[in-house]
């Protein structure tokens, strides 16, 4: 997609220090040392605009610098009062959903956080 075209090239010059999804999921790695293709990453956004688009330039970025698994989950907005509430269960479902999910099939589970809306 065209959109996505220079946000990408700009993430992929420099990953670590463009994208706080990279850097925080390479700083879990130092302290429990994991190859990148070994690591499941699930990046929790937003079901609006912006938080899908960077989630997808996260997503291949992340794949490019060699996370095979990586998966975009998409959750209710938490930008109005009137979905506030449903949206912040929405996201804590999903969290717990995805941690018990990882450690069914055994996986370590670390949750570096980025947030943004």
């Amino acid at each position: 997609m065209e959109l996505l075209a220079k946000p990408e090239q700009l993430a992929l010059k420099n990953p670590v220090r463009v994208l706080a999804e990279v850097n925080g999921t390479d700083t879990a790695l130092t302290k429990f040392p994991t190859p990148r293709s070994a690591v499941d990453v699930a990046l929790i956004a937003l079901r609006t605009c912006n938080p899908l688009l960077c989630a997808q330039i996260a997503r291949k970025v992340l794949k490019a610098v060699g996370y095979s698994n990586v998966e975009v989950v998409g959750v209710k907005t938490l930008k109005s009062v009137d979905e506030f509430d449903e949206g912040l269960l929405e996201l804590l479902d999903k969290i717990v959903e995805l941690i018990e999910g990882y450690l069914k099939r055994g996986r370590k589970v670390v949750m570096p956080a980025a947030y943004n809306i």
